[in-house]
């Protein structure tokens, strides 16, 4: 063993990261126990390439390898940090038009469209799959309902207006 340099512990991660995709950029952390350390990143547990900035930005998941280093005299940690950066996908909901009213006016029915995979609630109403990420949601009128659309612990929601089912839809006269 080279006995010219001071024990140099791993690096200590502030924690494994996942966030919902917002557009952001999720950056690597971690802390040395010594004043006179400092942080390299690397892409691999053991040798790998010197990353100067380990981030993930945009859908997916990406590990970096933290490995302190003494300034004074180059000794390194005998072992690195891992540290797991994961931005998972926000699904999307696309309504297919304008809610419509049942014949018998007591009800309105809502027809959406939601990222593949992804489960749809409501606050109110009964909500049915409809097959292939299409979902159709049937609410008593006059009730305004909030529709969450959920995928990897990531959710949108969207607030929906009930339509005026009071009265029946007269056609215009001729």
């Amino acid at each position: 063993p080279n006995c010219s340099c001071p024990l140099v512990n791993a690096p200590i991660s502030t924690g494994d990261q996942t966030a919902c995709d917002n557009g952001q950029t999720l950056t690597a952390n971690a802390n040395t126990d010594q004043t006179d350390e400092v942080i390299d990143w690397y892409d691999a547990p053991i040798s790998g390439n010197l990353v100067s900035s380990p981030n993930q930005n945009g859908v997916g998941s990406i590990t970096y390898y933290a490995e302190a280093r003494n300034t004074i005299n180059n000794c390194i940690s005998s072992t690195r940090t891992s540290v797991k950066l994961t931005i998972e996908k926000t699904p999307t909901i696309t309504i297919s038009g304008a809610p419509i009213c049942t014949p018998d006016l007591t009800q309105y029915t809502l027809y959406v469209n939601v990222t593949s995979g992804a489960t749809l609630t409501t606050t109110d109403g009964t909500v049915v799959n409809s097959g292939t990420d299409n979902w159709t949601i049937i609410v008593d009128a006059g009730n305004d309902i909030t529709i969450t659309a959920t995928l990897n612990n990531c959710s949108k929601t969207l607030a929906i207006t009930a339509p005026n089912c009071s009265c029946p839809l007269v056609n215009v006269p001729t």
